[in-house]
Parts: structure tokens; C-alpha cells; sequence
């Protein structure tokens, strides 16, 4: 990791760092022999050194090393193949079999095994304009004459790196030669449903068509939700509920924003028919589709329960395509009943609860010629959504271990691994993939006989243009030897190096001004300036470095969205804030605080970011409300942010939120802006956002596993007020809770003021024996260790200081575990002898650890936690 000041993130001839002035020197020197031994044809050959890392190409074959991972490619007439792929430290070799095609790359229907023309391949040194590590790259062009496109193949090599990061760019007119079938769904309207039991009544298919005879059912609510929607379009929702049986079934229709904040009555209760009838209500996406989605509630109001056959969205307008999931017969009988001047943009069959198509990949974006038939695989995926995942059932992360007997997909993972005897190979997918969200053409992982591919490019061929080289997903490749601490060290420090961070920018311990709403209303509220002002003073007092100003800022105090208030822009309401931001920086400059700022992710330009931070210095900018259907829109935003970064002179950040389940950012993308907003947790109602400790610490333990957890904001919640009829955060004390957020980035979101004073007192004993240590743990790896918490366990996290000879302990007794004694394994710690020493008492100990890493550890009491640091005795 990058260990220097803001400036030396950005690519500039002077530096104050003189080993990175002589590695610069050396790079121009090396590219110096390069161009006096060979041009940018590639029938010459070059060898290139960078550090630890290495390139040559010579005879139609290229090597690219980190000193650590080396990889080889053969130039086929067609593209660049891999040959080779081996781990220098072990000697593994991982290529098996004879490659079945003949370029890593492909775009299905315009370029798979077309003969190109390689027009350059060259090294050269970089850092992405100052946004990862320094690494070796590798870019190839190939043109292929037939369907006149432009690829662009880059890898990189960062030095002494367990991986090696390939992306490939498309360059031409492609829907002019355009072959295949590829549809993004993403850009057209579209209906999920949430919840309900699939019922088809025998005696109601004697009643009506087939698709009106099916029927979905709940006892309370139905709900849905609608994707895709245009904030300047006018569309109206159909469905069709009847009380095929008459059982007096009564129902209403609320809609809400995706969070929930803002919500209507839409159709106020009323009886259901006998007889089948489509009902037509206005959609409202002026405001509640913040990020172009509505959640809808068909809720029952009698004594029944509620039911619904179908489900339409229809968009003012004549023109368009017949959505693939309506029977045409149904299809020409509901357009006799629409209103005129629509059509029908998303059409659900309810009862059979099926409206999603296959996604089709449109591309390959990485190959290896490994058959890994008859071998077992490990798939791990994160899920987003948290704001609706929030159970014992909804854990944040997903892992299945199979058996591949045959050729065969998977479409949800982040990551697939692999073990052959100690070694171990993982590819990962750099994109906004999650378990529960496609994104926009995040494509699978297939294996087959012939080898591993990684498909989905992002783009669409309408996406592709002669304008300019586009990008699609990238794709890491990571080999370890070892265990699976060893598997999760190694994708810890590849992302690291891909995701760096800046220390003095970036490691704080912060406050949201949202978490304490119970309403849209009084969350806007928090965000005033006399509040704000307030906030400032109670962080400071209790230990905390940064006040982030949430939604309300930029709105008056009757307004009922968070989109700015009609000339005013993005700037602080004069209501809210009669004097601009001049009386919170003068404040927050005076506390040594640091700030921070909500703002619409697709709503707010580059030019409202700029504007708002000359005037308010914000080391962090959280961008909401993120929805994203194309590659256009995808490039769009991170063009946005890495404009403002790069104007602040890399002293402000992004925080990306993923808290609800539309296309947005995911785990693997987009981190070199800066950080991700995990959650929304609050005090009370609704119980889908109620804090509860032992399901926040699982999905911070969960997350640590095969990502850094600095890169994440981890939510806090003061115990002492949140609902008991809710949760049992009761059961824990504020201090433990704010412990389990120690080796990330903790977020409170509770104000100081509601903590009793043993509470505050304990809380700010903590965040001082914290700060002692923090930039020792922000540089170190951590791993879970322990078991799953499930508020019976004995659990915590090792933070692995880069030596391995210290590093630190975060253990946690949960508040049902009876055992006084908990037993852990921790990693890279077998058969040594530490030193333990209690940060909160002083107090220390030495233990013998078994062959195997294992010690024991005693707290006394449920609900206790202990912050340790050790330090190995030689």
C-alpha cells in the first residue's frame, strides 16, 4: 500500500518521495530500451522491468510477471491466448489442457475467432491518473478489418502481487455488424416480486384466461418492485385483483421510495370484484423513484387475504417493443382496457410469479485453458440490499463448494476458487455484481473441459461507437499456496493494491446525521445547520473525527423529497442554512473536525461537487439513490467523481452506498474513489432497518473475509434506546457495540447525546486506546476469526500487521454463549509464543499457540468484548 501524501497519489514529475522519483527514473530508462530495440510493431520483441515485476514479447509470445504470478499469451492471428499461467514461488503450473479458442476475448455476434491484426503491443508504467498502485502494464491493439472494431487489451502487474488484472476496451461501429441477441434488460422497465404463494384454484380456471386464473397470495401484503423507471416519464401501474371465490376480500395500494423514507396511498381500500378487472393508478416517479425504482404494496384490508392475477406498468407512449413475458392472446385483450396514449412497458403474471429472462452474456472478458472437470469449486457472492436484509436468514455473503462433473455457469458469484494439493488459483470479477443483483452484463463464470471463462463485458453493442475505446468489466487472477487464511491474505492484498487508500484522508471514526430519523422529515431536519452545529461539538467530546451532513441540507424545511428545491441547486438551503456553509467550517476548523456530504448520485454533477466543497473543505462526498442500467450511465458517474477527486487534489473521497438492491456499485468496483456505505440501522421502526448487534457484527465478519474492511463505513447504534419489542440490542452494551466496527470504519448512527453517561464515558475510553493503534490496524489484513455470530458465539477479527511478528485482537463473547472460555484459530501464528497485552487495562499475558494456530481465550461475562494487541516472543 501507497504509504505518502495526498499529492503523491497523482502522476507528477516532482515528488517529494526520492525511491519513488528512482523508480519513475528507472521506468523511463527501461522504456528507453524499449524504443531504441524495437518500435510498437509487434513482430519486435522487448523485455521490460519495473521492480519485482517483469514483460518480454518475442515470436508471438508474451510474458507478463510480478515476480511473484506469471502468466503467458500466444498472438494466434485472432487475439492473445493464454499458454501459461504459473506460480513462481511454488513452480505450479496451473495450464492443463490445449486452449479451445483463440483470444481470452470475445464479444459474441461480432468478434469470436475473427482474424485481427495486431497492430501494437507495448509496456509502460502507470497508476491510473493516480488512483491504484503503481504497476507494469501491458496494452495490446488488435483490429479486426471485418467488422471494423478496435480491442484494447490491457494487464497489469503490480510488483511482488499475488494477481495479474486484465480489461479489455471496444472500439467501432458495432450494431453495424452486430450477429447475436444480446438485450439489456436493465434499460427497460421491469417487475419483481417480493413475496407471495402461488395459488391456482381449479374453480377460477373455469372463470377466466389461464393467466387471470393464477393467483398470487399473502394474508397481510403483496409487494413488488418496479426497476427501470424514467423520473420524466408518465407511466401508470395495472393490477388485477378479483374475488374469484367472494370471500369479501378488501385491499389498498401504497407505494413507497426504494428505502421506505417516503411513502403514498395510492388506491385507498376498496372491495375486489367478482369478476376480473385491471385497475390503472398513476405511477408517481417525480417522488418516490429517487433511483428509478417504486416499491408497490397490495395490502389486505379484510378479513381475508389478498390476492393478485397480474401486475402491469404501462409508459406514455405508441411506440415500442411487446414485452417477451405477456402472451400475445392476454396481450390483445388488456390493450382494449389500457388508457389511450400507453403502452405496455413490463407485463407479470403474478400468479405464476416468472417475468425475469435468462441473462445472456455479451461477452468474454477472460480465459484459462484449465479443465477443472471432476475438482471441487468454492463460489462466494456478497448480496446488497442490506436495507431489506436484516434477518438471521439473510446473511450478507453466499459460498457454495461444488463439484463440477460437468460443463456448466454460475451467474451470481463475485469469485470462484479453485485447490490443487496446497495451491490455489481465484478469479474475480471487478464489477457491481451481486448475489442479488445482475448489474449490467456481469456475465458468469463457465468451465468446461477446455477451461475457465469469465464473461460479461458491460456493454451493449448500442454501447460501442468508432468515438473511442469503451471498457468492459475486468477481471483479477490470484494464485496462493496455502490454507484459507492463505486464499483471503491473497485477495487482501491484491485489493489493496488495486483499492489503496489514503491514512490521513480516509481513517476516521465518524457520525451520519440520518441515523436518528424516524421519518424523511426528521432526518432532513438533523441535517440543518443548527443541528449540525450542535453535532459538532457532541462528536468531538465523545472521540469522533468526522460529521457526515445527510439529506436536508440542500431543501426547505417543508419540502417531501430529497431532490433540491426548484432554484436553489445543489447548495445549502437558505432556509436550513441563511448563511451558507461559512458558520459549519468555521465551527468544525475550530474542533479540528472533519466533514462530510449526502448528495444524489446521478442528480448531482461534477460542478455542484466542486462548488460545495471549495466552500466546505468535506473529506468525504456520499453519493445515494445510485441506479445505473447501461455502460453509459456506469462511465458517466465514475467520470463525475474522478474529475472532483482529482480537482480536490485527492483530499476528498466517495462513500458508495449500497443499501438497496439496484444496479449500483456492489463490493469489487469502484473502491479506488474511496469507501462503501454498508448499512442503515436505526433505533425503531421498520424492523427491516432496526439495529440489532449480533446481525450487524455477521455481516462485518462476513465481509472481512475476501475484502479490506477499512474500505467499508460499519454502522453503530446506541443499545440503551433501540426498540426492545424490535431487537435485543439491549442485551449489549454501547461499548461492545462500537467495538464490533473497530477494524473498519466505524459509523455511528446514534448522537452523542443519547448515551447515558457511564455510556459515554466507556465509549470514549474505547475510541482513545483506539487511536493509539488505529494507523497500526488501518495498515494491517483482517481476517475473521472464531465462528459465525449468531448471538451464541464466541467470534472476532485478527488484524495481521505487515511483518507478521504483531498485530491485534478483537474478540467478542455473545450474549447467549455460556462458555466462559472461547477457543480460536488465528492465522500465521502456529506454534509461536505472543505477548497479549489489553489495551483497555494494560494488562498483559503470554500464550503458547497449538500447531495449528489455536488458542483460548476467557471473558467472563456474556456480552463482553476485549481489544488486544500481541506482539510474537522470538
Amino acid at each position: 500500500m501507497m504509504k505518502t501524501k495526498f499529492s503523491s497519489l497523482k502522476p507528477t514529475p516532482m515528488n517529494n518521495d526520492p525511491y519513488r522519483f528512482f523508480g519513475v527514473l528507472s521506468a523511463l530508462l527501461s522504456l528507453f530500451v524499449f524504443h531504441a530495440q524495437a518500435g510498437t510493431n509487434f513482430q519486435d520483441s522487448f523485455e521490460f522491468h519495473h521492480q519485482q515485476a517483469s514483460a518480454s514479447f518475442a515470436q508471438n509470445r508474451l510474458v507478463l510477471s510480478t515476480g511473484l504470478v506469471q502468466r503467458t499469451w500466444s498472438w494466434t492471428g485472432e487475439g492473445l491466448v493464454t499458454t501459461s499461467l504459473e506460480n513462481v514461488k511454488t513452480k505450479k503450473q496451473w495450464v492443463n489442457t490445449k486452449p479451445n479458442v483463440t483470444a481470452d476475448w470475445a464479444y459474441y455476434g461480432l468478434i469470436d475467432g475473427t482474424q485481427g491484426e495486431l497492430l501494437s503491443i507495448k509496456p509502460s508504467v502507470g497508476n491510473d491518473e493516480g488512483f491504484t498502485s503503481e504497476y507494469l502494464q501491458i496494452e495490446a491493439i488488435v483490429y479486426y478489418k471485418a467488422v471494423d472494431t478496435y480491442v484494447k487489451y490491457q494487464a497489469w502487474a503490480y510488483p511482488n502481487a499475488p494477481g495479474i488484472r486484465t480489461q479489455v476496451f471496444f472500439k467501432g461501429p458495432a450494431e453495424q455488424y452486430y450477429k447475436g441477441t444480446a438485450d439489456n434488460q436493465n434499460n427497460r422497465v421491469r417487475i419483481e416480486q417480493v413475496n407471495g404463494k402461488n395459488e391456482n384454484p381449479y374453480e377460477s380456471q373455469a372463470l377466466a384466461f389461464r393467466t387471470v386464473a393464477s393467483q398470487s397470495v399473502d394474508t397481510n401484503s403483496l409487494q413488488f418492485h418496479i426497476k427501470g423507471l424514467n423520473p420524466d416519464t408518465e407511466y401508470q401501474l395495472g393490477v388485477l385483483c378479483w374475488d374469484w371465490d367472494r370471500k369479501g376480500r378488501k385491499y389498498r395500494v401504497k407505494m413507497t421510495s426504494v428505502d421506505g423514507e417516503i411513502g403514498k396511498e395510492v388506491l385507498k381500500a376498496r372491495a375486489m370484484d367478482h369478476k376480473p378487472a385491471m385497475v390503472f393508478m398513476p405511477l408517481p416517479v417525480k417522488q418516490l423513484a429517487t433511483d428509478g425504482s417504486i416499491r408497490v404494496y397490495l395490502e389486505n384490508m379484510g378479513s381475508a387475504d389478498v390476492r393478485v392475477s397480474e401486475v402491469v406498468v404501462l409508459e406514455k407512449s405508441t411506440q415500442g417493443p411487446v414485452p417477451k413475458s405477456v402472451d400475445m392472446e392476454r396481450y390483445r385483450s388488456l390493450e382494449q382496457e389500457w388508457p389511450q396514449g400507453y403502452r405496455l412497458a413490463e407485463y407479470l403474471d403474478a400468479g405464476v410469479h416468472k417475468s425475469n429472462d435468462k441473462m445472456l452474456p455479451t461477452g468474454r472478458v477472460d480465459y484459462l485453458p484449465i479443465n477443472f472437470l471432476n475438482r471441487q469449486a468454492t463460489l462466494t457472492g456478497y448480496f446488497n440490499d442490506t436495507q431489506h436484509r436484516n434477518t438471521e436468514a439473510t446473511p450478507i455473503m453466499k459460498q457454495e463448494v461444488l463439484q463440477v462433473n460437468g460443463p456448466v455457469d454460475y451467474n451470481w458469484a463475485n469469485l470462484i476458487d479453485f485447490k490443487d494439493g496446497q495451491d490455489g488459483l481465484v478469479m474475480l470479477k471487478e464489477s457491481h455484481k451481486c448475489v442479488n443483483q445482475y448489474g449490467v452484463d456481469t456475465g458468469e463464470f463457465t468451465l468446461t473441459a477446455h477451461g475457465l471463462s469469465n464473461t460479461g463485458t458491460s456493454l451493449y453493442p448500442a454501447d460501442i461507437d468508432a468515438k473511442g475505446y469503451h471498457w468492459s468489466w475486468a477481471s483479477w487472477l490470484i494464485l496462493y499456496d496455502g490454507e484459507e487464511g492463505d486464499k483471503q491474505l491473497a485477495i487482501k492484498e491484491f485489493d489493496r493494491l488495486r483499492y489503496p487508500t489514503i491514512p490521513e484522508r480516509d481513517m476516521y471514526t465518524m457520525i451520519c446525521t440520518w441515523g436518528m430519523s424516524k421519518d424523511k422529515s426528521d432526518g432532513q431536519d438533523a441535517a440543518s445547520e443548527a443541528s449540525v452545529l450542535k453535532l459538532l461539538k457532541e462528536s468531538k467530546e465523545l472521540g469522533v473525527d468526522l460529521l457526515l451532513i445527510d439529506d436536508g441540507w440542500q431543501v426547505g424545511k417543508k419540502h417531501d423529497g430529497s431532490s433540491f428545491s426548484k432554484g436553489n441547486g445543489w447548495n445549502p438551503h437558505p432556509e436550513v442554512y441563511p448563511t451558507g456553509w461559512g458558520n459549519v467550517v468555521r465551527k468544525a476548523q475550530q474542533l479540528d473536525m472533519k466533514l462530510g456530504l449526502w448528495g444524489i448520485a446521478r442528480g448531482m454533477e461534477t460542478e455542484d461537487m466542486i462548488r460545495n466543497w471549495d466552500e466546505l473543505r468535506m473529506t468525504q462526498l456520499k453519493l445515494d439513490f445510485a441506479s445505473f442500467p447501461d455502460n453509459g450511465a456506469l462511465e458517466n458517474m465514475m467520470s463525475k467523481v474522478r474529475k472532483f477527486i482529482q480537482y480536490t487534489d485527492f483530499q476528498s473521497s466517495i462513500s458508495w452506498d449500497l443499501t438497496e438492491n439496484a444496479p449500483r456499485y456492489g463490493y469489487y468496483w469502484a473502491r479506488e474513489y474511496g469507501n462503501v456505505h454498508v448499512m442503515n440501522r436505526k433505533n425503531g421502526a421498520p424492523a427491516n432497518v432496526t439495529y440489532n448487534p449480533s446481525l450487524a457484527l455477521r455481516d462485518f465478519w462476513y465481509i472481512s473475509h475476501y475484502t479490506n474492511l477499512n474500505k467499508f463505513q460499519l454502522t453503530i447504534h446506541n443499545p440503551e434506546i433501540v426498540d426492545r419489542s424490535l431487537s435485543d440490542a439491549y442485551l449489549y452494551s454501547p461499548a461492545y457495540c462500537v467495538a464490533t466496527t473497530l477494524f473498519g470504519t466505524p459509523q455511528f448512527f446514534s448522537f452523542p447525546s443519547t448515551y447515558s453517561a457511564p455510556a459515554k464515558r466507556a465509549i470514549q475510553e474505547l475510541l482513545a486506546a483506539h487511536k493509539r493503534y488505529q494507523k497500526e490496524i488501518w495498515t494491517s489484513q483482517v481476517f475473521p476469526i472464531g465462528a459465525v455470530p449468531d448471538n451464541r458465539s464466541y467470534t472476532g477479527f485478527q488484524a495481521v500487521g505487515a511483518e507478521g511478528q504483531s498485530g491485534f485482537l478483537l474478540l467478542f463473547r455473545e450474549y447467549y454463549n455460556e462458555d466462559p472460555v472461547g477457543h480460536f484459530k488465528l492465522n500465521f501464528l502456529e506454534s509461536k509464543k505472543v505477548e497479549l497485552e489489553d489495551l483497555l487495562t494494560g494488562k498483559t499475558v503470554r500464550k503458547t499457540l497449538g500447531p495449528d494456530g489455536q488458542i483460548d481465550f476467557s471473558l467472563s461475562d456474556p456480552a463482553e468484548f476485549q481489544l488486544l494487541k500481541y506482539t510474537v516472543v522470538n
